[in-house]
């Protein structure tokens, strides 16, 4: 159980990471993000479902 703990918390701190960095890169070139799109994955996929 500890075990779990510990790495999803390193997931989390990954993810976290990424997500400062990405926000990084997207404010430093446009074209890595999509107007027209939801930029949060979970909003992205209802917008994907919605629109098929």
């Amino acid at each position: 159980m500890i075990t779990a703990q510990r790495l999803q918390k390193k997931i989390m701190e990954k993810a976290h990471k990424f997500a400062t960095m990405w926000q990084l890169a997207t404010l430093l070139d446009y074209q890595l993000i999509n107007a027209h799109e939801p930029s949060n994955s979970l909003h992205k996929k209802l917008y994907q479902e919605k629109s098929e």
